[in-house]
């Protein structure tokens, strides 16, 4: 965790500076220490006798850096990282407006992807799912195929984070034809180029033979068209 909340109830960031004063988890309220090792950038965790049911997952520090580096590539005013929404029991990784991004790493499962999807929704909150370097290397494995979102505009979409670059790539107009995934690929070095490129796009008639539809189609609550 980048945050935590200290003494008095106000919201820190990790930082080497920070005196020794106690601090505490801003989800579930439980002690927290900061940890200052050599191979990750400075963040909270929690200490081995106390468990949050909202951060349960062991951070890497490409998951650290990144949740940084995406909320500076938004350049939004009103970003917020790691803020506890407490009406779903969630955590974002970064919101702004009445968006979220969830910068993803580690491997998740379609039941908890979905729960976390509709957490959003019932907030009437849009969410937006980067994935990590782990997932983009393995971007034509079957269990990516979760995280495709389809607009007009893009056709099936997905979004990674470049973690050494700090681009914002998006891999659009997937198809999977005749068991062969076709796509394109661009890069972003910030948020509103991205939703510029995105309104300008027309993708056009959608590709009948794209088996992804009905592949997809199996693991999702609500159409996608």
């Amino acid at each position: 965790m980048l945050t935590a909340n200290d003494e008095n109830n106000h919201k820190v960031f990790a930082s080497r500076k920070l005196n020794s004063q106690r601090y505490f988890c801003t989800s579930c309220g439980n002690p927290v220490f900061i940890k200052l090792g050599n191979f990750k950038c400075a963040h909270f965790a929690h200490f081995s006798n106390y468990n949050c049911n909202i951060n349960n997952e062991s951070e890497t520090n490409e998951h650290i850096i990144g949740k940084l580096a995406i909320s500076k590539f938004l350049h939004k005013n009103n970003v917020f990282i790691e803020k506890y929404l407490p009406s779903i029991k969630q955590r974002p990784d970064i919101m702004f407006d009445d968006n979220v991004v969830e910068f993803q790493c580690s491997s998740i499962n379609i039941k908890r992807l979905n729960e976390r999807n509709d957490g959003y929704s019932k907030l009437k909150i849009k969410y937006f799912w980067i994935l990590g370097s782990k997932y983009y290397q393995n971007k034509f494995n079957q269990s990516i195929k979760k995280f495709y979102t389809y607009s007009i505009k893009l056709g099936f979409y997905i979004l990674f984070w470049d973690f050494k670059s700090s681009e914002l790539i998006v891999n659009y107009q997937i198809s999977m034809i005749d068991g062969k995934i076709i796509f394109k690929e661009q890069r972003f070095s910030d948020w509103n180029s991205f939703l510029v490129f995105k309104s300008k796009m027309n993708f056009g008639q959608f590709i009948i033979r794209n088996s992804l539809i009905y592949s997809i189609k199996k693991n999702r609550k609500r159409p996608i068209l």
